[in-house]
């Protein structure tokens, strides 16, 4: 009895694990246009898709409105160029990639900005995640939030 119990618990246990999805840190530097100091970004995933992440930056990529935008490159459904528009204080950034409100994948850039005068030079950024399954851009919310 004590150890049918026991096996019990333990595949339990052993069953919970598959629901929980470790938090995955990607950090990186994004380079900028001269007389503006690199940014340092951090993705942090806990929606445990994404595998790898690469800076895009001059690159032709797909246009987007607004202040950011997603996109799949041509036949790469597995893969999320993830673009914005910063500007020339931000100090360092942070990408959090996480499942949403009905399943959907969800996206939040929050940047920390230097205090004081700045040019208001808009700075258009890219990313490129690259993930263990097809993500319909459509399907997928980006957010952003300024510290």
């Amino acid at each position: 009895m004590k150890l049918s119990l026991l096996i019990a618990a333990l595949v339990a246990v052993a069953g919970c694990r598959g629901f929980m999805t470790p938090s995955r840190a990607f950090d990186l530097v994004i380079d900028q246009p001269p007389a503006v100091d690199p940014l340092p970004i951090r993705v942090v995933d806990t929606s445990g898709y994404v595998q790898q992440v690469t800076v895009r930056q001059g690159e032709v990529l797909p246009p987007f409105e607004g202040r950011g935008g997603l996109s799949n490159p041509a036949g790469r459904p597995n893969d999320l160029v993830v673009q914005w528009v910063g500007g020339a204080c931000d100090e360092r950034a942070q990408l959090d990639v996480s499942i949403g409100g009905e399943g959907r994948l969800h996206l939040e850039m929050r940047t920390e900005v230097a205090p004081g005068d700045c040019d208001a030079i808009g700075i258009t950024r890219a990313l490129w995640l690259s993930l263990s399954v097809p993500i319909d851009p459509s399907e997928a919310n980006l957010d952003f939030a300024l510290k």
